[in-house]
């Protein structure tokens, strides 16, 4: 007769299950040990203050846990995750606080915190904010989602700064558009009169002239656009940008003939021609050679336009004379041979100037493929000089 014996547990079997017993004895400890540390990080998270949650959830979250009781673990890498996201936020200022709360965590219980922080850095918004190109690009959908408070008040100083910021970056086509919202929208504000401070004396805005003239909330200054043009052209003149100033010089001309300071405008013109025909490809015209005596301290050009062209004519000297002249009606140009003598046939205009050396230019009016006509010539006191204007090809 056989009698069965009781099966015994491995020892191996009993090493395991005391192994698991042990860990999960060592996560209630480490659960009860770490729970006060979690609630005290959680506190922070929902006031606002990552600064001081952050600590606590990066201990928690690197801390060992066979067994994550109450999610501490889990909870704590994620108000890691969040706090890190809203303080790198906060590096970026309010556009960091934008997306942060309506593109990364919208539901998070920071976004109010991040809203309240951007909304309050718009109402202070100056040159000093962080990413201010990004912030004043973003103005329509700050306003959309309603994050400028206040915005009758608020919107005054927003326009302003992200104007000065955008000339200062040399972009005037972008600043202007914040000029016109300020001025159309808060056309009494003391950042209104900033406004027309800033288009009246910066340089950059010289570069958005053509877009000021559409604008009658500008040009209803009516002393601006005229003081504007004459002192772009200058600006332009010195800097060696002497198309540009060619341009703004002739707009002046033609739309203030009548202004006291027309003939300087004309002067300043003139040489910004000469200084322009040096840089294109120009024809070289012999100086004329003087004949009898005139009036003492007076050199006297006569210049005959034998052109079916309209002329202008700058003389750059101890003297700066702008004058343009007639076409030849019964003039053309010359394709094959040109005229060993003048044909004297065109209309003719006589320069009374100071004698001394001249740069002298002719220029075709509104016809292509006629280069201009450049020289330098000494006009001598007492002398009478006479040449004449031709194209030959």
């Amino acid at each position: 007769m056989s009698t069965q014996q009781p099966k015994r547990r491995s020892p191996g079997c009993l090493v395991f299950l005391l192994a698991i017993a042990a860990l999960v004895v060592y996560s209630a400890i480490r659960y009860s040990a770490d729970l006060p540390g979690y609630l005290a990080a959680h506190n922070q998270y929902i006031k606002g203050d990552c600064a001081s949650a952050l600590p606590l959830f990066e201990r928690l979250s690197a801390a060992f846990r066979p067994v994550d009781f109450g999610r501490l673990g889990e909870l704590s890498q994620l108000g890691e995750r969040e706090c890190k996201a809203y303080l790198a936020a906060a590096a970026h200022g309010i556009s960091g606080y934008f997306e942060f709360a309506t593109i990364n965590y919208p539901d998070s219980p920071l976004t109010g915190f991040a809203r309240k922080a951007a909304m309050d850095e718009i109402t202070q918004i100056s040159a000093e904010t962080a990413e201010l190109d990004k912030v004043c690009a973003q103005k329509e959908t700050l306003a959309q989602n309603g994050w400028i408070p206040h915005p009758d008040a608020t919107l005054q100083r927003f326009d302003y700064v992200c104007a000065t910021r955008f000339l200062d970056a040399g972009e005037p086509g972008t600043a202007l558009s914040f000029m016109l919202d300020e001025l159309n929208g808060y056309p009494n504000s003391i950042y209104a009169a900033w406004t027309i401070g800033e288009i009246s004396t910066r340089n950059e805005i010289c570069y958005a002239l053509d877009k000021i003239v559409l604008y009658p909330v500008i040009m209803n200054h009516v002393e601006l656009y005229p003081h504007r043009l004459r002192e772009c052209g200058e600006y332009f003149l010195k800097n060696g940008d002497y198309g540009r100033a060619v341009a703004v010089f002739d707009s002046f001309l033609i739309n203030y003939p009548l202004r006291p300071e027309v003939n300087d405008v004309k002067k300043s013109d003139a040489l910004a021609l000469v200084e322009l025909a040096k840089t294109m490809p120009a024809w070289w015209i012999r100086a004329p050679e003087g004949s009898g005596y005139g009036t003492p301290g007076i050199a006297s050009l006569v210049l005959q336009n034998d052109s079916p062209h309209k002329i202008r004519i700058v003389l750059v000297g101890p003297e700066v004379r702008l004058a343009e002249m007639d076409l030849c009606g019964g003039c053309s140009d010359y394709r094959t041979m040109a005229p060993v003598w003048c044909p004297g046939k065109g209309p003719k205009e006589t320069f009374e100037v100071k004698p001394g050396e001249y740069h002298v230019l002719i220029q075709p009016l509104g016809e292509a493929g006629v280069p201009p006509s450049v020289g330098d010539w000494v006009l001598g006191d007492r002398n009478t000089y006479y040449t004449c204007y031709f194209v030959a090809k």
